[in-house]
C-alpha cells in the first residue's frame, strides 16, 4: 500500500510535530482513523453484500488539516478493485488499481493464488504495471513460494530469499480482517507483490465507533506493524466488510461490496 518515501516520512513526521497532521485527531475520532476523519464527515459507509467476493474501494491523500479544527482535507487519488474466487482449498484474487500521484496515472494488475487459510497467505502470482501513454513503462513481474523459500522474476533478473511463517499482501488482507476473523499475530509482508517486509504483527484491538455523515457507525479493528512499514488500521463493520483501511498519509475507502 505504501507509497511514501524516505523524504515524506520526515516530512509527516516533523508535521505531526507540529500538529498539523492529525495522526492522533483533537477529536474523538479513533487514532487510525483521525486521517480521514474530514472526509469521513461528509461520506457513507460502503455498501453491498456480505460476506463480499469483491470489494471496491477508493484511494484516497490526505492533503492538509485545518489547524484549528483537525479536520482533514483527503483526495481521491485511484481506485481499487479486489476480487475473490474459492477454489476447492486455494483462493485466487485479482487485483486491478488505478492511481495519479501526479502525471499520469499508474494501473497494476495483479491474479494471486493463495492458500484457504484465515491470512490468505501467498502460493504464487503476477502482476502488471504500465503507465498511461508510455508504452515503454510496462513491467511485469511473477513470483511463488516454495517451502520456505521466495522466488521472483521480472523478466530481467530472478532473485530468491527465505521466509518465515506465512506470506501475505495488503491487497489480500481486507478479506482476512472480517469481524469475525481469528488470525495468526506474525507474518512477513510482501508490499505490491515486490517488496519484502518481514516481521509483521497483527493485533486485534478494541471496537471503536467511526463518525459518517449519518452517525456513527461501529467497527472492528486490526492494527498492523512490521519491519519497513508504517503502522496500518483495519476496520471492518459487524457484517464482516472491510470498510476502511489506513496507513499515514494513504487510505482505502470501502465503496461498494458484492
Amino acid at each position: 500500500m505504501s507509497k511514501t518515501t524516505r523524504r515524506e516520512a520526515l516530512t509527516l513526521a516533523a508535521w505531526a510535530a507540529a500538529g498539523r497532521l492529525p495522526l492522533l485527531g483533537a477529536s474523538a475520532t479513533p487514532a487510525g482513523a483521525s486521517p480521514v476523519q474530514g472526509w469521513l464527515a461528509g461520506a457513507a459507509p460502503g455498501e453491498g453484500s456480505a460476506p463480499a467476493r469483491t470489494l471496491r474501494y477508493a484511494v484516497l491523500r490526505w492533503t492538509e488539516t485545518d489547524p484549528k479544527t483537525a479536520v482533514t482535507k483527503n483526495a481521491e487519488i485511484g481506485r481499487l478493485e479486489l476480487a475473490m474466487d474459492r477454489q476447492g482449498d486455494q483462493t485466487r484474487v485479482r487485483v486491478v488499481q488505478t492511481t495519479k500521484y501526479s502525471q499520469p496515472h499508474n494501473r497494476i494488475e495483479a491474479e494471486i493464488l493463495c492458500r484457504r487459510d484465515p491470512l490468505l497467505s501467498l502460493q504464487s502470482w503476477k502482476l502488471t504495471s504500465t503507465i498511461e501513454q508510455r508504452a515503454d513503462c510496462r513491467y511485469e513481474a511473477s513470483g511463488r513460494v516454495e517451502g520456505h523459500e521466495v522466488r521472483l522474476s521480472d523478466g530481467l533478473s530472478e532473485r530468491s530469499f527465505p521466509v518465515d511463517g506465512p506470506l501475505v499482501c495488503p491487497w489480500t488482507l481486507p478479506f482476512s480482517t472480517s469481524a469475525h476473523a481469528e488470525l495468526p499475530e506474525r507474518f512477513a509482508l510482501l508490499d505490491e507483490l515486490l517488496l519484502y517486509k518481514p516481521d509483521q504483527r497483527l493485533r486485534r484491538e478494541a471496537s471503536v465507533s467511526l463518525p459518517y455523515r449519518d452517525g456513527e457507525r461501529k467497527m472492528s479493528c486490526w492494527s498492523q506493524r512490521g519491519t519497513g512499514v508504517l503502522p496500518l488500521h483495519y476496520f471492518a463493520d459487524d457484517q464482516g466488510r472491510c470498510q476502511l483501511v489506513t496507513q499515514s498519509a494513504l487510505a482505502w475507502a470501502l465503496q461498494e461490496a458484492e
